[in-house]
């Protein structure tokens, strides 16, 4: 009975060792994590509308609670509220181009404040959902 326990652990130890070390050895192993951390990186660029107002709203949580310098809070604010931007304006794109009415140039200014103004109550609305948790 011993004997063929030992054999089963020597197996299972030979197995293991195996799906370890073969893509250490493997001649593929540099380009598969080569396209592995480049499929991680795209992974990370893509984020949606929701993650970036909830970090919007971290950050002005992490500068309050002084976790944020200033220098750093405004350039991360920066950086996340022009993806909102850019995601107000995809929806809005969306929305006129289902209307079938063409974009206007001309309001691009007071579309940027509406699309400013929006950003500041889905903040509003994202402090009393975590003030309420």
């Amino acid at each position: 009975m011993d004997s063929l326990f030992l054999i089963v652990e020597i197996a299972a130890l030979g197995l293991i060792i195996y799906w370890v070390g073969w893509p250490l050895v493997s001649r593929n192993f540099k380009a598969t994590q080569a396209r592995w951390w480049e499929d991680e990186l795209a992974g990370l660029g893509e984020m949606d509308k929701e993650a970036v107002l909830t970090t919007l709203n971290e950050i002005e949580f992490d500068y309050s609670t002084g976790k944020l310098s200033e220098d750093d809070y405004h350039a991360l604010k920066k950086k996340y509220q022009l993806m909102a931007v850019e995601f107000l304006e995809e929806e809005e794109e969306d929305i006129v181009s289902l209307d079938g009415a063409e974009n206007n140039r001309a309001g691009g200014e007071k579309a940027t404040k509406a699309i400013d103004k929006e950003i500041e109550e889905e903040l509003k609305r994202l402090k009393t959902g975590r003030g309420n948790s």
